[in-house]
Formats: structure tokens, sequence, C-alpha cells
């Protein structure tokens, strides 16, 4: 009984655990033919752990860390046959590594290092020292005596079995492994020892004579192609990308901005216009009127009101206002049906215009406002830059062009009057060039004006004419009501033509709000800004000029052929001459136009130093023609100047006919 208890208790024990009577996990069974077939539950597979794994490599690396650091010596000096290998391989890779890394150490690691190597320093000095003598001290002989002890029980215990095991693995390699081996040795040896008799004789007979032949010629090939590259292609390429770059950003890009901004957008405005997507159609208010509008009472009366009509008349409208309307049975109730009409209409129609009239101004304010924004942002910010950028390179590449050809007629001058002429007639061309870029400028400015001052107008217009509509149709509505309305006397008609009145000053105020928008005056003023800069950087190009076309003649007086185009080698007298020709000093020039056209009409009026005596400050002459073209010159730079603003059409003035060499009538200045 005691046993039947047990194996109860046992099998309950199971049970409870989840096993079945022999001792394993349950498992369903299912029915196939008719039989029960038991499966077995699957195995679940154990994750195999390989010795490759991350962490034993990490593992290893540390402990041979360790080793390195605590066993191998400092240096590789007292290395021999005996030393460990794992110290004679870190130190061979050490002395291949170290001069490789070292530079990129010093460069990278050393800054980051450099702060804390003192700290270092003396952990070595006050802790690793002390830990590493007392460990060779006390350490040392308790490790000898672990050898020794590990080398006894070795040799005692363990040595006898290695053996025994070692001997039947060598049996077992001669009797199984050792004759495929001598036969895979014996096959293949004959074939490698051909195949290495072959390649020496191909590396000694073939790969080291062709070798020597081809190295010279390698490295010819090697030096052209790295001089090919380095001194010409490189070179070359490079001046390619930066002379594109430089026509792209400076010539082509400006023109291409300036072609789309004046030809190919508003051909666009233009097409959308045409399609229906034009932005004037979002212009009208989003008014309803209509005729038969629930018209407020009486009580909610405005003071516009009380402009046109009495305050009896009001009184009564507030009188009436509560009471029932009565039956026109008399005159007097006619009457006062009529004003209370009179009263209504012409109160509500001035409210519905007057909130009609304010959205009207807010929608006008907020279209000036975009096109405004829109010339200012792509057209003055955009185009306008351009062209002055453009004007700046022609100033500059005139310029250059006007020294070398100076040079030129000096190196080539024989006789000094033509070749004085010619300077003057390149002195002119250079200033018409620079003239008509700065002309084109200025027409630039009054286009797009003009255009914005149309868009502005047009908008104007569409809101005006909104406006008038809406005026129609109530003055009309209530013109209508009261013609068929009895009662209605000469005085109402008096109020209806008094606001009619009205609704015409309220249309002044929406024009006066379209011509003074701040915003009109600042895309003005900007153009205005862009036409002024233009105009500042063609007088400076004037000067510039001027002082070139007297330089150029006296270095043409002197034959000297340098490009130094500098005043300040210019003799003291002949800067004299200069300013006796100018009437004011070079350092003090007041009227651009006058000082640009004396020195072009003049053509250097002063005698060569090779023609006469050195003595130019008595005998300075001008044509009589010449006198009187700078006469008028100067009235009308006088006259410009008067004027209020600069305007790029002052430059006209700068290019002149050349003095005549005809006229004989000379007087002193």
């Amino acid at each position: 009984m005691a046993g039947i208890k047990a194996g109860k208790s046992t099998i309950k024990k199971k049970i409870e655990k989840g096993l079945d009577s022999d001792g394993k996990p349950p498992v369903d069974s299912q029915k196939i033919n008719e039989q029960n077939v038991r499966l077995k539950p699957a195995k679940m597979k154990k994750q195999r752990k390989g010795i490759f794994r991350l962490t034993n490599i990490l593992r290893l690396l540390i402990w041979v860390s360790i080793f390195t650091v605590f066993y191998c010596p400092s240096s590789n000096i007292p290395l021999n046959e005996d030393s460990p290998k794992i110290c004679v391989a870190y130190y061979k890779v050490a002395d291949f590594e170290v001069p490789t890394l070292q530079p990129y150490f010093e460069k990278f690691a050393t800054p980051y290092i450099g702060p804390i190597l003192p700290y270092c320093l003396m952990l070595k000095k006050r802790v690793i020292t002390p830990t590493m003598r007392a460990g060779k001290r006390y350490g040392k002989p308790i490790v000898i005596k672990v050898q020794d002890l590990g080398g006894t029980y070795w040799q005692k215990h363990i040595h006898k079995y290695a053996q025994k095991y070692y001997d039947v693995i060598e049996e077992k390699y001669q009797e199984s492994v050792s004759p495929y081996v001598d036969f895979a040795y014996t096959s293949v040896s004959p074939l490698c020892h051909d195949a290495e008799k072959y390649a020496r004789t191909a590396y000694s007979e073939i790969i080291m004579p062709n070798y020597r032949v081809a190295k010279p010629r390698i490295i010819d090939g090697y030096k052209l192609a790295s001089d090919t590259v380095v001194k010409t292609l490189y070179p070359f390429a490079k001046w390619t990308f930066k002379a594109g770059k430089t026509f792209l950003t400076r010539t082509l890009g400006p023109k291409l901005v300036i072609i789309y901004g004046e030809s190919v957008e508003p051909q666009l405005k233009k097409i959308g216009k045409r399609l229906g997507k034009h932005d004037m159609n979002d212009l009208a208010p989003v008014l309803t009127f209509c005729s038969t509008t629930q018209y407020p009472s009486s009580e909610t009366l405005s003071p516009l009101s009380s402009i046109y009509l009495g305050s009896s008349t009001l009184a009564s409208i507030h009188s009436s206002s509560d009471d029932p309307e009565p039956t026109p049975n008399s005159d007097l109730d006619i009457r006062k049906k009529a004003q209370q009409i009179v009263t209504r209409d012409l109160r509500y129609w001035q409210e519905k215009f007057s909130k009609a009239a304010d959205e009207a101004a807010d929608e006008l304010e907020i279209h000036i406002n975009e096109i405004t924004s829109r010339y200012i942002s792509s057209h003055v910010e955009i185009i306008g830059k351009k062209h002055i950028s453009e004007l700046k390179n022609t100033v500059l590449s005139s310029l250059k062009g006007l020294r070398t050809t100076i040079l030129s007629i000096i190196q080539e001058s024989d006789d000094t009057s033509d070749s004085r002429d010619r300077v003057v007639i390149a002195v002119r061309t250079t200033g018409g060039t620079i003239k008509e870029k700065a002309q084109s400028i200025r027409r630039w400015k009054q286009n797009y004006r003009q255009q914005m001052m149309q868009n502005i107008r047009r908008v104007t217009e569409d809101t005006l004419e909104i406006l008038d509509t809406i005026r129609d149709a109530g003055l009309q509505e209530v013109g209508m009501r009261w013609a068929w309305t009895d009662g209605i006397t000469y005085k109402d008609w008096i109020k209806y033509h008094a606001v009619k009145s009205k609704f015409a000053e309220w249309r002044l105020e929406i024009e006066k709000i379209a011509t003074e928008h701040p915003e009109l005056g600042k895309a003005e003023e900007r153009f205005q800004e862009i036409e002024i800069e233009a105009l500042k950087i063609a007088e400076n190009a004037a000067k510039e000029l001027a002082l070139l076309k007297e330089i150029g003649i006296w270095k043409l007086s002197i034959k000297d052929g340098s490009d130094e185009f500098s005043t300040a080698k210019l003799p003291l007298n002949d800067i004299e001459d200069a300013q006796r020709v100018l009437g004011k000093t070079l350092d003090y020039i007041t009227d651009f136009s006058s000082y640009f056209n004396s020195i072009l009409e003049t053509a250097s009026p002063r005698t060569f130093h090779s023609e006469i005596t050195p003595s130019l400050n008595e005998a300075e002459i001008l044509s009589h023609d010449d006198k009187i073209i700078k006469s008028d010159t100067s009235a009308t730079s006088q006259s410009i100047h008067q004027s209020t603003s600069p305007s790029v059409s002052n430059i006209d003035s700068q290019t002149v006919t050349p003095t005549s060499s005809t006229d004989n009538e000379q007087k002193p200045l």
C-alpha cells in the first residue's frame, strides 16, 4: 500500500509539472488511418556558440593586451628565440605600423591627448611604476613557484595521459590519413615542381627583361602624362571653368534676365490675360444689390442723413416708425409717407455706397501694393541691378580698350597732329559707347515706370467702374421709385442731386488714393535710384575719359609707350595747362558735362614740347568754333544742373564733334 501511495504521489507530481507517466511532456495525438499516432514534441535547436564570436574576440584581445603590457619587455632588444611568440609578433607589428600611424596620431590625437598627458605621466609615476616594482619583487617568486608546481603536476599526473592519447592519435593518423596524404603529395609534387620551374623561367627570361626595357618608357610616359595634366589640362580646365562662370554670371546671365523681363514676361502676362487667368477678376468687391432689399428701420438712421434731412423730418420718422402705416386718405398722409420713403432711400444708399467705397479702397490699396512690390522685386532688384552691372562692365572694358588703343596709337604715331586726332576720336567713341548704355538704362526706367503706371491706372479704372455701376443702380432705383410715388417735392429732388454729388466726391477720393499711394512713391524712388546710380557711373567714366585724354596726349608728345596712365607722372606745367583749358582745378570738378565737353572739344589746344619752346604757360590757343561750342555746352550743362532730378540723357552732350583744324583765328586764354 505504501508503494501504491508513493506511485500515486509521483504520478500526481508529474501531472502537476505537466509530464506524462514516462516523465515526458504530454503531446497531442492525431488519428491517421483510424490509428492513433503519437506526435513527438519539436526539439528546440540549441544555438551553437562559435569561437569566432565578437565577444570572444574582444576577450582574447583584452587578455593579449594584458599579457603584452605586464609580461613582454619594454623594448624588442632583449628578445630572443626563447621569448614568447606574442611579444615577437607584437613588436614586429609595432615596428611596421608606428611609422605609418605616427603622423596621423600627432596630427589628430595629440591635441586631445596633450591636456591629459601630465596626468597620465603622474599616474604612471605614482601608481603604475610602484605597482610594477612590487609585482616584480613580490609577485615574480610566486609566479615562478606556481610555474614549478604546475610543471610538476603536469609531469606527474597529466603528461602520461596526454602521451597515451597522442600515441593513439598518431597510430590512427598513420593507418587512415597518412596513405592519402602521401598519395596526394606524390601526385601533386611533380606538378608543383614543374610550375615553379616554368614560373622561374618566365620571371627571369620574359618578365624581368621586358620590365627593364619598359621601365624607362613607363617612367617617361608617367612624367609626360603628369606634366600634361598638371601644367596644361588642369590650368586650361580651371581657366575654362572660371571664364565660363564669368561669362555666364556677367555677360549671358544679365542679358537673359533682361530679355526675359523685357520680352518674355509681358507676353506671358498677355497670354494669361487672354486665357482668363489675369488677377483683375478679383478686383470687384463681392457686393449684391437688389431693389427688393429689406430696408432697415428708421431707428438706425446714420448721421449722414442729417446732412440732407432736417430734424423735424427725422422726428416725424421716429414718431411714425412704431405705429402701423395709416391709409393715405389725405394730402398730409401722402406727404408724410413720401418723406419716410425719401429719408429711408437717401440714408440706405449713402450707407451702401459708403461701404462699397471703403471696400473698393481697401481692394485698390492691396492691388497697388502687389503691383509696386512686383515691379520693385522683379524689375528694380533684378533687371535694374543687372543693367547697372552691365554698365559697370561696359565702363571697365571700354576704359581698358581705350588705354590699349592709346598705346597702339603712340607706338604707331608718325604725324603728331594726326595721332592727336586719333586719340580724340578714340576717346569720343568710348564716351559714345558708355553714353549709349546709360541711355538704355534711362529708356528701361521710363518704359517700366510707364507700364507700372498703366497697370495701376487700369486697376483704378476697373474699381471706379464697379463703383459707378453701384451708384447708377442705386440712383436709378431711387429715381424710379420716387417718380412713381406721390408726395415727392422739388426739395426732395434737390436732396437726390446732393447725394449724387456726394457720390462723385467719394469717387475722387478713390482716385486720390491711387495717385498718392505711398508704395507708388517708394517704387518711383527705387527706379530713380537706379537711374541716379547709372548717371554717377557715367559721370565717373567721363572724368576718367577726360584724364585719359590729357594723359594720352601728353604721353604722345613725349613718345611714352609704357602702360602707366597715372597723373603722378604728369608734369606740373601740363597740369596747369589742363586746368587753364578747363577753367577749374582737376580736384574740384563740379560741372561734369562742361568738363567732359571741354576735354572732348578742345583736342588739347596746348602745343607739344617738340614743336615750340618749353614755355607752355604763355601761349594757349583755342579755335573760334571750339570756344562757341564750349560756351554752348557750358550753358546746356548749367541748365541741366538747375533741374530738380538728374537724368541719364545729360550724357548726350558728352560726345561732340572734333575741333576744327582749319580755323586760323586764335586767341590766347
